[in-house]
């Protein structure tokens, strides 16, 4: 658990940073829930430490619009194939 709580003993900051402060996590099941724009970031961050979408489970309380749909900026963890290029 992380928390900024006043007198939590236990790691303290946002859950992408604390994140930061570990081995590479590339090689690991990830399991992330919270607001939806911390699990964004933590997605985002794993997905650049390697780990596959595959391996990433989380929950969000932003709900994606259906495949073809315009939503910008597309979140790390869409579920959705990326246009072609040029699209």
């Amino acid at each position: 658990m992380v928390s900024d709580e006043p007198g939590y003993a236990g790691m303290r900051g946002s859950l992408p940073d604390v994140m930061g402060r570990f081995h590479s996590w590339g090689e690991h099941v990830a399991y992330v829930c919270g607001p939806p724009a911390m699990v964004e970031e933590a997605v985002r961050r794993l997905r650049a430490d390697g780990v596959p979408l595959s391996r990433i489970h989380h929950d969000t309380l932003r709900p994606e619009p259906p495949c073809g749909e315009p939503r910008e900026p597309r979140p790390a963890y869409s579920r959705c194939p990326s246009p072609a290029p040029g699209r």
